[in-house]
């Protein structure tokens, strides 16, 4: 039941998997039988090419590469049976032709090892049997069979550590501030959005006295310009940052900035809780001192957890506080010694943990997760100016949410309601000096898919239409063409 709930709610890309049989059909009747199969709305074809009066030969190439391009250019995926016989693996007899062809694979494995550790060894033969696999010396050449180890390498991991704090990521802010923050310490708050100013309420409610530096809200921060700042005023104990500034969709560049910061000898807090993940990271590259992210964004776990990564410098300013923290449970210090003693310092969300261990599982299977929010967000921003409407931002955009000027003819409350109970989809407007003057679409983690996105730009298409709001484009058009095209390889 379940599984027919999500094809009647449209949110699978295929329900049945078709053959389509090749037997030297011209590729006008080849294109027919594509156009059906896509108007059944299934978007992925079994090819059955060993039928084909030419198999492998001149023809077969010719048919094949029509079809190749015409499931591209329509988003299908594409599966071949290209074997003369089953089971599959023969490929035509070219193996067997040419055994040197065969399929090699690279195995990447990793082992945490605790230092320092003077005079350590690794056990290769073990390392190299991880995961399963039995594999025993020939007992003749004392060699692992059909396995080769490329190379060892030894790579230290930074300094500090990170926690997964009970909370949704607003409270990773908070517990920052809380544990940085003494009375009257001044912190400068780099703020270029809503949520960067908001970091002064986190420090003027723990004492201290937050300096904003406030640049223009529609770009990012221009480093050259902070440094003629810093170089007469850098009395900070610490500065706060937000990666992206969700509201308005805005992305400042931590691994230029937080160095900076570092270099005039402040400490870094950085809010990445939309932006990890969608957006890359280098925690120490960036020299970032406490990093937040949240795990419902881009992660796409459960909300209900804060990921907070904290360095050295920065549990050292902690411990070597005149006055105590004036929290318990935005206290990162409570959390010392945690993993050695085996003591959580509060009830364990336990359930919310798994959910990231899965999530986390997930991310590390997805290699091209970075460069798919860069193409999704890409083909996002440009089909919506090719169609007319106004970006907000001029320049900084992230990845993961795009935001557009609400059109003249109409209100964001009429947009946000239209998508929701006619398409199913839920937009958001934004809020504070933002409240009405915005659209935003979400396009971070699991979101940051191409089906998922294009029925979305064909949802927004026809409610614009619908509203009176005449488009340049066709949202959904040029969204894919733009993907295919940034995606092509």
């Amino acid at each position: 039941m379940e599984r027919l709930r999500t094809l009647l709610e449209g949110k699978e890309t295929s329900h049945i998997l078709p053959f389509l049989w090749m037997k030297g059909e011209d590729n006008g009747t080849i294109a027919g039988e594509l156009d059906r199969i896509e108007e059944c709305g299934i978007r992925e074809i079994c090819l059955e090419s060993r039928p084909h009066p030419d198999f492998c030969g001149p023809g077969w190439w010719e048919n094949l590469d029509f079809i190749c391009k015409e499931a591209k250019r329509r988003g299908m995926r594409l599966w071949i049976l290209d074997d003369d016989k089953f089971p599959t693996g023969h490929a035509n007899g070219g193996f067997e032709r040419q055994p040197d062809k065969g399929k090699l694979y690279l195995a990447e494995r990793h082992m945490d090892i605790c230092g320092p550790c003077r005079n350590g060894a690794v056990l290769v033969e073990n390392f190299m049997g991880v995961q399963g696999r039995d594999l025993k010396r020939n007992a003749r050449t004392g060699q692992f069979p059909d396995e080769k180890l490329l190379g060892i390498l030894a790579v230290p991991k930074p300094d500090g550590e990170t926690l997964a704090v009970a909370g949704e990521g607003i409270l990773g802010l908070e517990a920052a501030c809380a544990s940085l923050t003494e009375p009257q310490d001044r912190v400068l708050v780099l703020d270029n959005g809503i949520y960067g100013k908001g970091f002064a309420d986190f420090v003027s409610m723990y004492g201290g006295r937050p300096e904003l530096y406030t640049v223009d809200d529609r770009r990012p921060i221009d480093p050259e310009e902070l440094e003629k700042f810093l170089e007469k005023n850098h009395d900070y104990k610490y500065a706060t940052l937000v990666h992206c500034d969700t509201p308005s969709g805005m992305l400042n560049d931590i691994h230029v900035l937080c160095p900076l910061l570092k270099k005039y000898g402040l400490l870094t807090v950085v809010d990445s809780v939309s932006a990890m993940f969608g957006e890359r990271v280098d925690v120490t590259e960036a020299q970032v001192d406490i990093l937040c992210g949240g795990s419902q964004k881009a992660v796409s776990a459960p909300p209900g957890l804060t990921f907070v990564t904290v360095s050295q410098e920065a549990k050292n300013a902690m411990h070597e506080r005149k006055t105590p923290i004036a929290s318990f449970y935005a206290s990162l210090k409570i959390f010392d010694g945690y993993y050695e003693k085996k003591w959580f310092p509060y009830t364990m969300p336990i359930s919310d943990i798994y959910g990231l261990r899965a999530a986390f599982d997930n991310i590390e299977q997805d290699r091209e997760m970075i460069s798919r929010h860069a193409a999704i967000g890409t083909a996002c921003r440009q089909a919506l100016e090719e169609a007319g409407l106004q970006l907000h931002l001029k320049q900084g955009f992230s990845n993961t949410v795009t935001v557009f000027d609400v059109p003249k003819g109409t209100t964001a409350q009429e947009i946000l309601t239209a998508m929701r109970k006619e398409h199913n989809i839920m937009l958001a407007g934004s809020f504070d000096n933002l409240a009405g003057q915005v659209i935003r679409i979400g396009h971070m983690g699991t979101n940051a898919d191409f089906t998922d996105m294009t029925e979305t730009m064909e949802a927004l298409e026809q409610t614009l239409k619908k509203l009176g709001i005449t488009l340049a484009v066709s949202l959904k058009e040029r969204f894919r063409e733009l993907f295919l095209l940034l995606t092509e390889k």
